[in-house]
């Protein structure tokens, strides 16, 4: 993997993946019932865990491209 292709493919396919999860808490506040729909992302496992697993995920996963590209 070159530079090039960590900068233009890579990086922003992480960088919108982790805009949508830091994004999913103020799309649920902009539904009609805010409150039935933090309900149902609870029962498909969403939480503050999971939102920071996944942001942790994100970022070992970036750290490994970019040992690749150096």
């Amino acid at each position: 993997m070159t530079i090039k292709e960590y900068n233009t493919k890579l990086y922003p396919k992480i960088s919108r993946a982790t805009v949508f999860v830091n994004g999913i808490e103020h799309a649920t506040q902009k539904t009609d019932n805010p409150d039935e729909t933090r309900k149902q992302l609870a029962c498909i496992g969403w939480s503050d865990e999971c939102k920071e697993t996944i942001l942790e995920a994100l970022e070992c996963y970036k750290a490994i491209l970019l040992q690749q590209v150096n």
